[in-house]
């Protein structure tokens, strides 16, 4: 096995906080490998005179230096603290053991001896390389080092343990800079000392990796002194401890220590990764909670450390000890205190860092805007991914530590993971960075939580509390402060749930350049404004209460959300503005009752294959004003319109069908209708449509009630009456068909007419009414022609300019209570091209009517007899009920003579025939009464 285990002499420059007072400083620092073997080691450092070996308890306690012999050596340390200032040096293994109660060792030189050479596994070679640049989640940072490396194989065992109950210290207030470059099996405590204050610039490192059951604990002074720890150390002791915060800065460099259960830190923490794959970048896992102590204990992250992950909890501790912190209350991770004793931060520096790790679900860092940071500068990435909901309450931003807000940040975030884990990640802070945020499939990111937030006292002043909540904003290219390059790629969803009135102040949100095949979701109830370069594919959600703009950049250019699979607006007061933008596209509509459409002045097309419904309202206006707005219905799809629909400037049909209503009692649009689909109107109630329908398409009367035109109709598509009553009252070009169980009535002008229902002219009120065809009129078995006369003479008349094909169906007369004259002769249909074949009967309701057809070339007459007229008197002479008449032979005819025929006051009208199953039993007397009228030849 191969791993590169650390830089050579090309260093790396890192970024430390400056001091109080002090300017920004940069210090090159030189690392060394991790479980250097001893020609690594031998190549910089000299090695003394060798001294005794054996059991070397007395020399330590001697000081003497000491020069190992290659075998395996003791220090049994007498009880309290042993400081020994002498070199260690030869070869050979060593044990520092406390066998009479806890002891201390402490070194103040580096010791230099190696491992013997009969135990030397490992083999290294140095090199010098460009390390890959380094990818996360399809991105790559292009922060790339370039340098030496010493690579290692099969490494050597630990040549230096420490006992049970035994610390061994490196350095103290007086001795820096101690370094030590074995391998270490720690079932102790190894304390790493940087010296003190007056003693600035003191660096342990720990060249070599760390195992057993032991921990670490380093004391720091601050100063701009450090802890070097590589490798991947697997001590499982409690902790690692940082001590003594260095609040004015420090290179305190820690690779992995998977092992632990906690760290604490009273200084800088600078997670350092390892590389364990030559030209690879490396990657570090910090799966413990960090406990701050007080401020300024941060994170920071050089361009170079590769992947950073931290799993665990970044918290404010003010109880327990070193061994055991903990947290008081809760609540003052979200308070700011005395002293900013619970701020912290995380500062990246151009590395990759992810908080979580994909089944975990509290968020790293926990605090809030006023007392937690996270700087994002030189192109940096930080992701989440978590297991479920978790929230951020801390702001990203770029300026310098606790002035995160002055500055954007630069680089990019990534909410990663997929469906699995349901990764939702809640931002509740105005969120100041200049680059990427992605959304990767199958998780969300959501901007505020729908809260105005929970806090209490005056931002930035001690004793402020904001537990969480509130609203949350990103920068994109049109807002201030946004550059061209910011955009969000939404391949999940983005969910914008932010509140009016909420504590931190934002008023107003506007995102632009979002892209990617996720989906958009408006829910909150402060307004939502899109402006330019908004093509994400995914569906556009509206919720109850909230409104979504599309507005227009200060370049002149509109947002749009064209490329959204649809727009759904879920509930009441779900509102969608284009008042402010220009024309819009919308692939799909659909809404819940009491939602909103506001057009402004522009046009809307909608539509595809799918169909949809909108019970809400589509509108002029719009808080950018405006007037003649238009719909625009495209696509094979149907769009139901089942609101009042009040947009002026007319509907436009260039595909598929647009359906006003859903069989209830609404479902509306004012003005004309250019048709070139299909016009449907499924509406249970009596509507009438003024507008005017012109196009190449047809007209579909679908619902249960009456759908009344009036205007001048000049669509010329087929027009079906499929249920229902298509009343025209006005005038269609069109052919209509009638359906079976539908009606065609009215009083105006259509095309040809082709009856398998009922065709229905006049009424009770008016009998004298005339239905127009232009064309052929047909009626099929089982159809009906229903018409209206009273005793004035009035009676309904369909006068046909061409040819009337009578293929049965039944003649159907109301007649209007009053007093008629017998055989009078009244013409219900003219035909202008000649009449073709007869009806199947008369009905007519009521029984001292005898009505008869006539059928001459101009049409149809109905002639109106008295009932049983003309029956075989016994003696010889015939009589009528009504009227006169003469017989002869013993018959007897009716006359054309000046008899009545009276209909009683209140006769119903008539109803289509039924099997007497269906009927009392005197229904079904009158019915059958009324199938004995049969219709009667043609006349000269």
């Amino acid at each position: 096995m191969k791993h590169v285990v650390g830089v050579g002499n090309n260093g790396r420059w890192l970024r430390e906080k400056p001091g109080q007072g002090e300017p920004a400083r940069k210090r090159l620092v030189v690392m060394l490998g991790i479980a250097l073997a001893a020609t690594s080691v031998d190549a910089f450092a000299q090695v003394t005179a060798p001294s005794a070996g054996g059991d070397i308890t007395s020399l330590v306690t001697a000081n003497d230096d000491i020069s190992l012999q290659g075998g395996n050596y003791t220090v049994n340390l007498p009880t309290g603290v042993t400081t020994y200032s002498g070199l260690i040096s030869g070869t050979g293994t060593l044990t520092v053991d406390s066998p009479n109660g806890a002891s201390t060792l402490v070194l103040t030189q580096t010791p230099t001896y190696t491992l013997p050479a009969a135990q030397k596994t490992q083999t290294t070679y140095y090199d010098y390389v460009n390390f890959l640049p380094v990818t996360y989640d399809g991105l790559t940072s292009p922060n790339v080092f370039h340098g030496g490396v010493t690579v290692v194989s099969n490494p050597d065992p630990a040549s230096l343990t420490i006992g049970n109950n035994t610390t061994l210290q490196l350095g103290n207030a007086t001795a820096n800079n101690v370094t030590l470059n074995n391998d270490i099996l720690d079932n102790g405590t190894l304390l790493l000392n940087e010296g003190s204050r007056t003693n600035q610039g003191g660096i342990i490192r720990l060249g070599g990796t760390v195992s057993g059951s032991g921990g670490i604990t380093v004391l720091s002074p601050g100063g701009n002194g450090g802890i070097g720890l590589s490798g991947v150390n697997t001590y499982t002791g409690p902790s690692l401890f940082l001590s003594d915060g260095a609040n004015v800065g420090g290179d305190h460099a820690y690779a992995s220590t998977p092992d632990t259960d906690f760290i604490v830190i009273k200084t800088s923490y600078l997670p350092e990764t390892p590389v364990p794959v030559l030209g690879l970048p490396g990657k570090i896992d910090i799966t413990q909670n960090i406990w701050e102590v007080y401020y300024e204990n941060d994170i920071n992250l050089d361009a170079y450390t590769g992947l950073v992950m931290f799993r665990g909890v970044y918290s404010y501790t003010d109880s327990g000890d070193d061994d055991n912190p903990s947290l008081s209350n809760p609540k003052l991770n979200f308070t700011s205190l005395p002293g900013n004793a619970s701020e912290r931060g995380v500062n990246i520096e151009g590395s990759i860092v992810q908080f979580g790790d994909g089944t975990t679900s509290q968020m790293f860092i926990s605090g809030n805007a006023d007392n937690t940071y996270i700087n994002l500068h030189n192109n940096g990435i930080l992701g989440f991914d978590y297991n479920g909901t978790t929230t951020l309450n801390t702001a990203i931003g770029g300026g310098q530590y606790f002035g995160s807000l002055s500055t954007p940040g630069i680089g990019d975030i990534v909410i990663t993971g997929n469906a699995s884990n349901a990764n939702h990640v809640i931002f509740t802070q105005g969120e100041y960075y200049n680059g990427l945020t992605q959304i990767d499939a199958g998780t969300t990111l959501q901007l505020g939580d729908g809260t105005q937030g929970d806090a209490s006292g005056t931002p930035g002043q001690v004793g402020y509390y904001n537990s969480s909540g509130g609203n949350s904003s990103l920068l994109t290219a049109d807002n201030a402060n946004g550059l061209s390059t910011d955009r969000i790629t939404d391949n999940g969803t983005l969910i914008v749930d932010n509140t009016v009135g909420a504590v931190d102040g934002i008023t107003a949100v506007s995102l632009s350049n979002i892209g990617g095949s996720g989906s958009l979701q408006q829910i909150g109830n402060l307004p939502l404004t899109l402006l330019a370069n908004t093509t994400y594919t995914g569906a556009t959600t509206i919720g109850a209460g909230s409104t979504l703009y599309l507005g227009t950049n200060s370049s002149g250019v509109a947002g749009s959300i064209a490329s959204s699979s649809g727009v759904a607006l879920t509930g009441t007061g779900a509102t969608l503005d284009i008042s402010q933008a220009t024309a819009e596209t919308l692939q799909d509509l659909s809404g819940a009752a009491g939602s909103i459409v506001a057009l402004g002045s522009h046009a809307l097309t909608v539509g595809t294959a799918d169909s949809t419904v909108f019970a809400g309202a589509i509108t002029d206006g719009g808080i950018g004003g405006g007037s003649a707005g238009s719909l625009i219905k495209v696509g094979s799809g149907t769009l139901v319109l089942s609101g009042a629909n009040t947009y002026t400037g007319g509907t436009t049909i260039s595909g598929g069908m647009l359906q006003l209503g859903t069989g209830s009692s609404s479902g509306s649009v004012l003005g004309d209708i250019v048709d070139q689909g299909t016009l449907a109107f499924d509406r249970s109630d009596n509507a009438i449509f003024s507008g005017v329908i012109s196009g190449s398409g047809g007209l579909l009367q679908a619902g249960s009630g009456t759908t009344a035109l009036t205007a001048v109709d000049t669509y010329t598509g087929t027009t079906e009456v499929a249920s229902g009553d298509l009343q025209v009252d006005g005038t269609i070009t069109s052919d209509v068909q009638v359906d079976a169980g539908a009606t065609l009535s009215g009083t105006g002008q259509v095309g040809g007419i082709n009856v398998f229902g009922n065709l229905l002219i006049g009424d009770a009120a008016a009998a004298a009414k005339v239905m127009s065809a232009t064309r052929t009129v047909t009626f099929n078995p089982g159809s009906q022609f229903q018409i209206y006369i009273d005793p004035t003479g009035a009676h309904s008349l369909l006068q046909i300019n061409g040819s009337a094909v009578l293929k049965g169906g039944n003649v159907s007369l109301s007649a209007a209570a009053g007093t008629y004259t017998a055989n009078q002769s009244y013409q219900i249909l003219a035909a202008t091209g000649g009449v073709t074949g007869t009806f199947s009967g008369v009905l007519v309701n009521s029984l001292n009517l005898t009505p008869t057809l006539k059928y001459q070339a101009d049409g149809v007459y109905l002639v109106l007899e008295a009932a049983n007229a003309g029956s075989t008197g016994s003696s010889g002479s015939g009589t009528t009920s009504s009227g006169s008449g003469t017989t002869s032979s013993g018959s007897g005819t009716a006359s054309s003579g000046s008899g009545t025929v009276t209909v009683p006051t209140g006769t119903a009208s008539l109803t289509p025939l039924f099997p007497c199953s269906q009927l009392t039993l005197n229904q079904c007397h009158t019915e059958r009464a009324l199938q004995m009228i049969s219709a009667q030849p043609p006349t000269a």
